[in-house]
Order: C-alpha cells, then structure tokens, then sequence
C-alpha cells in the first residue's frame, strides 16, 4: 500500500506546486495602462419637466486610464485583488449639433476604487469581475448661451474581464464595464435634472512587480 500512496502523493504535491506557481504568476503589485471606447447616456429624471430632448442621447468616444492593484491568492485558483484607477483626458459624452444650442456634456477626471475576484481559468489566463465605486466630474457646455458648468457626482460600477499573462511580468487585459452616477442638477436650470450612465470597453497592458 505504501508504495501506491507515496507516487500519488508525490503526485499531489506537485499537482499543489504548479497551481499555486500558476496563481502566483498574477500575484502582487501592479499597474498598468488602457485604451477605452465610453458610451455615455444622459436620461432625465422622472417627474422633472421635459426642458430638454436628452432621454437616451449620448455619444462614444476614446481615452486612456490607468491603474495600480495589489492581488493575493485565496485559494490555488482564486485570486482577489483591489485597486484604483483613472481616466483621462475628458470624454465627450454628449453632443448637440444644433446652431441656437450647441451643448456638450463632457466626463472629467473619472476614478475609481475597485475590488475583483478572479479564477484561474487555464495556467496562463484570470477570468475576472470587480465592483467599483466612482467618482467624477461632470462638465456642461452651451457656449451660444454663455453657459459652463461643472459637477462633482459619485456611482457605482460593474464589470468583467479577462487578464492574460504572456510573460513573467507582463499581462494582457480586456474589460468590460458598466458605471452608474448620481444624478445632477444645472445650475442654470433649476428644475432640469438629469443623471449619465456609461458603457465602457477597455483593452491594455499591466506590469506585475
């Protein structure tokens, strides 16, 4: 019996070995770069007048985030990770062509706090989603009215992903996400509110430490 039991657990070990080398790979400090397309979409809140045509009118656009986490292994293929991230340069998100009007809704200075849990799906490739909290700035423009204002709003996001490491220190990563901010008023009229929710897709590259 013992020479059947001391190959399998040999086997084990080793089997144990080389999970936790693969989970390690994605273990630690990091940071990392993305390119992002953000669909935004401005709908006004219920029971607020109808000023203006912004129910489901938005617009996508292009920028850069990056970011910094730290991940720890909890198991030999689970991983859980938090992190923070930012956004930039501003986003146009809105855009009314009209000559008398001329507005635009711009997102300035996305960041976010976010936490993932991630299960290793092939020795080489983390399957992920993540929770966030988001906090913005939310820019709005009518330069034929004389009108600029800015707004300070926070939200909440979900999302999923894939991260891939293709060498030692170097991760491929694909995200998708979905954020929803508070809603905001216009300074220059009152009775408008109205709240933006985006659809961001993200493609990049992270260093692990």
């Amino acid at each position: 019996m013992s020479k059947i039991l001391l190959p399998l657990s040999l086997a084990a070990l080793l089997a144990a070995s080389a999970a936790q080398a693969q989970i390690s790979r994605f273990e630690g400090w990091s940071v990392g770069a993305n390119l992002n397309m953000v669909s935004g979409t401005s709908t006004e809140i219920p029971g607020y007048p109808n000023m203006y045509p912004w129910e489901g009118l938005g617009r996508t656009t292009g920028n850069i985030s990056v970011q910094a986490s730290y991940s720890k292994a909890l198991r030999d293929d689970v991983l859980l990770s938090i992190g923070v991230g930012h956004s930039f340069p501003s986003a146009t998100i809105f855009k009314d062509h009209s000559p008398i009007t001329n507005q635009s809704i711009k997102l300035e200075n996305l960041t976010s706090v976010h936490v993932e849990s991630g299960l290793l799906v092939s020795p080489s490739t983390l399957a992920f989603g993540k929770a966030s909290f988001e906090a913005a700035r939310i820019g709005y423009n009518a330069p034929a009215a004389g009108l600029a204002e800015s707004h300070r709003v926070i939200g909440s996001g979900f999302g999923f992903g894939i991260r891939t490491a293709i060498s030692a220190n170097l991760m491929l990563q694909t995200e998708i996400r979905r954020i929803a901010l508070h809603a905001y008023q216009l300074d220059a009229a009152p009775l408008e509110g109205f709240k933006t929710s985006l659809a961001i897709g993200s493609v990049g590259l992270a260093y692990k430490f």
